[in-house]
């Protein structure tokens, strides 16, 4: 998917949200903020999973009640390498791209979930 595709679909998810619409469905996913890695594998993990193929997204800084919160996109450089780290052999790719709306900026994770399973370690003996 293409950069420009990708900005497209955050804008309509973004107009959705605004509009008090539906928003998020088996296919996009809102944050407020970045959550911690260790519970954001889990949900990577089973989105991914639950896709069958299909590409998923992520918007970082969008709230379904609050609307455009936006996020630091300095974050991303730590937080998928430990999100990446929790996943078992094989983490889900991940295209990022930075989308400003309302004067903030949104981070946008499309992951491709193609090579589906996706399994986390388990640190539990």
């Amino acid at each position: 998917m293409r950069p420009i595709e990708i900005e497209a679909w955050v804008l309509r998810v973004v107009d959705q949200v605004k509009r008090g619409q539906p928003n998020e469905d088996s296919r996009v996913e809102l944050k407020a903020e970045w959550i911690e890695p260790e519970k954001a594998v889990r949900q990577i993990a089973g989105h991914a999973n639950a896709a069958r193929g299909d590409k998923i997204l992520w918007i970082i800084g969008l709230d379904e009640k609050k609307g455009v919160v936006g996020a630091d996109y300095n974050n991303l450089a730590n937080w998928y390498p430990a999100v990446k780290s929790c996943f078992s052999e094989l983490a889900p790719e991940l295209i990022e791209l930075n989308v400003p709306v309302d004067g903030k900026t949104l981070v946008a994770l499309l992951f491709e979930t193609d090579r589906a399973p996706f399994l986390v370690k388990n640190n539990n003996p």
